[in-house]
């Protein structure tokens, strides 16, 4: 009987199953302005970054001036502002901390 009401269930759940088809639309994307006249080079990012200017040194961040914690900052800050404007977060709210990971010292490097 209970084989038969399985059947029956599975049978019926897919009469009213609906095709789901993904959407034509295109995905999000983010672009960064920059309105200031004049090269910002890598002096200049760095200190965007000191003043907490986190959107200026988006717009203004040029591949040519970087090094490779400029471009590791740029990374993880473009990214993780892209993940909250796509979840719908609000630009004005957004508030980053950038948090290292170090490695656990073995008990032989202490020494």
């Amino acid at each position: 009987m209970k084989k038969i009401l399985l059947i029956l269930l599975l049978i019926f759940s897919s009469c009213f199953a609906k095709i789901q088809k993904p959407s034509p639309i295109p995905p999000a994307s983010l672009y960064y302005l920059d309105f200031e006249p004049g090269i910002c080079d890598s002096q200049c990012l760095k200190k965007l970054i000191d003043e907490k200017k986190d959107f200026s040194f988006l717009s203004r961040y040029s591949k040519e001036y970087s090094n490779s914690y400029l471009e590791s900052y740029y990374m993880s800050l473009a990214s993780g502002i892209a993940k909250l404007v796509v979840t719908g977060a609000s630009l004005d709210k957004i508030r980053l901390s950038f948090q290292e990971f170090y490695q656990k010292m073995d008990s032989q490097e202490q020494k």
